[in-house]
């Protein structure tokens, strides 16, 4: 099996436990019947290593499910108080205003810090799976999916506002326009190195 093809049965594999929310082995081959098993199991290996999913084994029957990864308030906490640590004795006015406004959209939406991993997610699955690609007798692609994490992200922002958090230099025109130099210029030298066409 190629690389491509490997890649396109991950992604199918991927979107086929997303729907069902696990899968077994004798249902991926019922899926997937153009592949064989070692095949399937090629792919099952990959995502596993690459900790997209895991296996499961109850009562005998084994099978594989999307892993989650959820961050709490209380870890964004922790890691701020180590931070906080590492720097102690250091007068940093700015910083703390941050670690304020932090704990503040802790109080007052926990839930919605996931929304940037989410955004995260959508883009790693468009980077490895295509921005068109899509899931099974769905209208989503993982373009559209990007989107509405966007849309979820601009929310959260407007719902910070709303909340009194000052979310200083937001949008601004210079910063995003200086980033998107830097993304061509080395898009451009992985253009030159044969790493992106």
């Amino acid at each position: 099996m190629s690389e491509e093809e490997l890649t396109t049965l991950c992604a199918g594999i991927i979107s086929h436990i997303e729907d069902c929310k696990s899968a077994t082995i004798k249902s991926l081959k019922s899926k997937f019947e153009d592949y064989d098993a070692q095949e399937i199991m090629d792919a099952l290996q990959q995502l596993m290593s690459e900790e997209h999913i895991y296996k499961n084994t109850e009562d005998g029957l084994v099978s594989y499910s999307i892993i989650t990864k959820k961050i709490t308030i209380e870890q964004v906490n922790q890691q701020i108080d180590q931070l906080k640590t590492k720097i102690n004795g250091i007068e940093i006015h700015d910083f703390d205003l941050k670690i304020s406004a932090l704990k503040k959209i802790g109080e007052i939406m926990s839930d919605d810090i996931q929304e940037l991993l989410n955004d995260a997610q959508a883009v790693d699955k468009s980077l490895r799976f295509g921005m068109h690609d899509g899931y099974p007798e769905t209208d989503r692609t993982n373009i559209s999916d990007f989107v509405n994490e966007v849309n979820d992200l601009v929310g959260v922002l407007e719902l910070m506002q709303e909340n009194g958090i000052e979310l200083p230099h937001l949008f601004d025109r210079l910063a995003i326009d200086s980033k998107k130099e830097r993304v061509n210029k080395y898009m451009d030298v992985a253009r030159r190195l044969g790493t992106l066409s």
